[in-house]
């Protein structure tokens, strides 16, 4: 995983890196202070047969440490999603919170997270396979593939599976107003509890 500040909101070609010149890495303190989780996890050995790969048991420590009791798989791509992947890409992106962590673990192919910094600018998450990565709950964030225009991933959720985006704004029903956004603007500065994790 690799993170850096965008050169832009990105609107143009989302699916470009989109470094600034010279490129502004983010680097492990500012990824946590934002709530970001990562780990790696093998996965030619998760993907490996068996049950107890060191890769399978990593997964499973992690999963039991932070409460993912639910777990299923998807994939982006025109092969998987046909006609609707435009579509698809195009509402990934659009600027949105959870209520709850959103959780990914990269099988295949790559994308991008991006996440906004506490100035409020975007910062670009590059994962690729073996990347684990978690967003807080109340953080503004949004997805795109990369060029490679695909990817493979596990979603995880401690409750049952469900994938609710709430957008940016203000009035009813939009994110600014939820209990989540005002409690992660309340933390921001603050180091993020972070159990077994690492950031790169």
């Amino acid at each position: 995983m690799r993170a850096w500040l965008m050169d832009g909101d990105g609107a143009d070609a989302p699916r470009a890196p989109h470094q600034r010149t010279p490129n502004v890495p983010v680097g492990e303190e500012e990824l946590r202070r934002l709530g970001v989780l990562y780990w790696f996890v093998d996965p030619v050995e998760y993907m490996a047969e068996g049950s107890d790969t060191p890769a399978k048991r990593h997964m499973k420590a992690i999963r039991a440490e932070r409460g993912y009791a639910h777990a299923d798989e998807v994939a982006c791509s025109a092969a998987a999603m046909g006609d609707a992947f435009p579509a698809k890409c195009a509402s990934f992106f659009e600027e949105h919170l959870h209520e709850d962590e959103e959780i990914r673990y990269i099988l295949e192919g790559s994308g991008y997270f991006d996440i906004r910094s506490a100035a409020d600018e975007w910062v670009r998450i590059a994962v690729t396979p073996g990347d684990m990565i978690v967003l807080p709950a109340g953080a503004y964030h949004r997805f795109t593939v990369d060029e490679g225009a695909m990817v493979r991933a596990v979603r995880l959720f401690r409750d049952a599976p469900s994938w609710t985006p709430v957008a940016r704004g203000s009035g009813d029903g939009c994110g600014d107003d939820l209990a989540c956004r005002k409690a992660y603007i309340a933390g921001l500065g603050g180091a993020a509890t972070v159990v077994g994790a690492t950031s790169a």
